[in-house]
């Protein structure tokens, strides 16, 4: 068992809102991770996770540690994740050696789970038993709120006058040229459809912390998260479940569509109802799920995919999407990672067929996407999985900040809409960027 070598030392903290809210602050400053999940559109989630100290493994390290054989006694019981690993996929891992590509795998040694609803904090510590490693966990809750307190009075935020022109890697004539080349494959029937993206970028003064806490306040989509690596420091709020993964169930959900919302409650049920029904739209979720369909019997027992919620509208802050909930049942040998990379990339980051997209956009747009259309996950050490496609999220560097917005092109695309689109769904970052910077 390859957790055997660990103790699970867990405490509890009783705090109020403001405490929490403190804490949390402060955690965000040091951690080198954090994940939350809730219902989007605001809403409050049930857990946030910080990874306050983390240990690097290998792939093959990493699946030894989460084989759902581990019975580590000592962690805390009512949470999704009690503990394990914290995963990181780019957009080209399955095209590379799994420890050659630029994925990340962090054993957490020492976790922060906030659980809004009970109003507590939980610290958990992977320690090996040496004397110096179990230490007093109030010390730490203490200094993360100085840490806290420190940043309120002197301010996270630089007085650099902030730029706010964001700059795209592409014109609209070229675009509108790159939608005409991906419906010359379709016209070939070489593709279905491909998933077209832009790039932004801007010279910034936020930090990442800056921008996730905006986000983090905002919620505008479920899955609000930051990654704070030597190699990446990544931020998002992403509208997509990558995959969960709890006992032997695997759930995925596809989106596809996108819609302003309107400006009154009766033109956002319009606008809700005409997406619902658009032709255009329904069909471009059909391919996506058929793909993902794909993906999952491959994994199965029977091959055998449900299909919980056939199609339903979800608005996400300033837009709405529709959705479809897949689920099927794994073997109960299929490891987590495994799990996870049977379905990588997702199709609604590729288009359908998978392979055959997957090359169309590389000689259509021509760069690496980086981080984009990858995946980041909390994997437990009982198996379990919830992880999120990179979507909605930008990666800073040296002063500045990238992100990339895509939307699926097929052969009844309007080139202006699809562009439109894009230019909807990188609202959300730009919003928390401009926060961030304190205009």
């Amino acid at each position: 068992m390859a957790t055997a070598q660990f103790t699970a030392i867990s405490q509890e903290f009783a705090l109020d809102a403001a405490a929490l809210s403190e804490l949390a602050r402060g955690a965000v400053a040091e951690a080198r991770f954090c994940m939350e999940r809730s219902a989007g559109g605001g809403s409050e989630p049930e857990f946030t996770y910080f990874g306050l100290d983390v240990e690097a493994l290998s792939h093959e390290a990493a699946s030894r540690h989460v084989d759902g054989t581990c019975d580590l006694p000592g962690l805390p019981d009512g949470v999704p994740f009690a503990g394990g690993i914290f995963a990181y996929f780019p957009y080209d891992f399955d095209s590379r050696e799994p420890d050659e590509s630029d994925a990340i795998f962090w054993l957490v040694r020492t976790l922060l789970i906030i659980d809004h609803g009970a109003s507590k904090a939980i610290l958990v510590r992977l320690a090996t038993g040496a004397p110096d490693e179990i230490v007093e966990r109030q010390n730490l809750i203490d200094r993360l709120r100085t840490v806290s307190a420190r940043l309120g009075r002197t301010g996270s935020r630089s007085a650099l006058p902030a730029e706010r022109d964001w700059r795209v890697d592409i014109s609209t004539a070229d675009y509108f040229i790159a939608v005409g080349k991906v419906q010359d494959a379709i016209e070939r029937n070489e593709i279905s459809q491909a998933i077209l993206s832009i790039g932004f970028s801007k010279s910034t003064s936020a930090t990442i912390e800056t921008v996730f806490e905006a986000l983090r306040e905002r919620r505008p989509s479920p899955h609000v998260f930051m990654v704070k690596s030597g190699q990446l420091a990544l931020v998002g709020a992403s509208p997509a479940m990558h995959l969960l993964k709890q006992g032997q169930v695997l759930t995925i959900e596809t989106d596809a569509g996108t819609r302003q919302i309107g400006g009154s409650a009766e033109e956002t049920e319009a606008i809700k109802h005409e997406l619902l029904n658009s032709a255009k739209d329904r069909e471009e979720q059909k391919m996506l799920v058929d793909e993902t369909c794909m993906d999952l019997r491959a994994v199965a027992v029977d091959a055998k995919v449900s299909m919980p919620v056939e199609l339903e509208v979800r608005q996400l802050g300033n837009v709405m999407h529709l959705f479809t909930v897949l689920e099927a049942t794994c073997p109960a040998e299929l490891g987590a990672i495994e799990a996870i990379t049977a379905c990588l990339p997702a199709a609604a980051v590729t288009g359908t067929p998978k392979k055959a997209a997957m090359a169309t956009i590389r000689a259509v747009e021509g760069i690496e996407r980086g981080p984009y259309g990858g995946v980041v996950g909390l994997i437990g050490f009982d198996g379990s999985v919830d992880s999120a496609i990179i979507l909605r999220s930008a990666w800073l560097k040296g002063g500045s900040i990238a992100m990339r917005c895509g939307g699926g092109i097929t052969h009844a695309s309007v080139a202006i809409d699809e562009y439109n689109e894009c230019l909807n769904k990188a609202r959300a970052i730009m919003d928390a960027v401009k926060e961030a910077e304190g205009a």
